[in-house]
């Protein structure tokens, strides 16, 4: 056997360790989800009395949430509202490395490592898109004109498995549930005179 042969057999396994080392699991843990934006936590106006978990609940049931529960004793209302949605990541392009050739011509029979490079994924009709289910969970937090609203999102896919987690305290949610409690607490305030 030449020398070169018998070098090229040798780093063979060599080559093989260091592309699977490429394929390793991440060590890194998850991000946390986004903290709430600054106007998810504000108080009432001066002059309105605090809201109670009745109004809280009216104010999210006329936003399309159902009520899953109320508990006055510590000021929290909890709500859920679904919708249909379209899942666009089905197919999520991965980026490929590797492979092993084994074969030969005339007679004669040898092996090797190729290096390829692509992309997994492509081709596949990226267009595709999947029928799914957006679920968000409300809760509004009251500790006298005080008030604290979070939300998180969670996308289900049509046969019920979890596709995506993330919070959805953002700003624009935020805000406009504000203006819905705060009209809520006003429409009670003239109530009462």
């Amino acid at each position: 056997m030449s020398q070169v042969r018998c070098q090229a057999l040798l780093a063979i396994p060599m080559l093989a360790m260091l592309l699977t080392g490429c394929q390793s699991n991440s060590t890194q843990q998850p991000a946390a989800l986004d903290s709430p934006h600054a106007s998810c936590e504000w108080e009432l106006p001066g002059g309105f009395p605090p809201m109670t978990v009745a109004q809280v609940a009216a104010a999210l049931e006329s936003e399309g949430f159902e009520v899953r529960a109320a508990e006055s004793g510590i000021g929290l209302v909890s709500a859920e509202r679904s919708s249909p949605t379209v899942y666009h990541n089905r197919y999520v392009t991965r980026p490929s490395l590797g492979g092993f050739v084994l074969g030969g011509s005339g007679g004669g029979f040898s092996s090797g490592v190729g290096i390829s490079v692509g992309m997994d994924g492509m081709g596949r009709g990226g267009s595709e898109r999947e029928d799914a289910t957006l679920i968000e969970q409300v809760s509004v937090r009251m500790d006298g004109r005080h008030m604290q609203v979070s939300r998180d999102m969670r996308i289900f896919g049509w046969r019920g498995e979890l596709k995506e987690s993330r919070g959805g305290s953002g700003a624009a949610f935020c805000q406009s549930l504000r203006s819905v409690l705060t009209k809520q607490a006003a429409a009670a305030l003239v109530e009462g005179q």
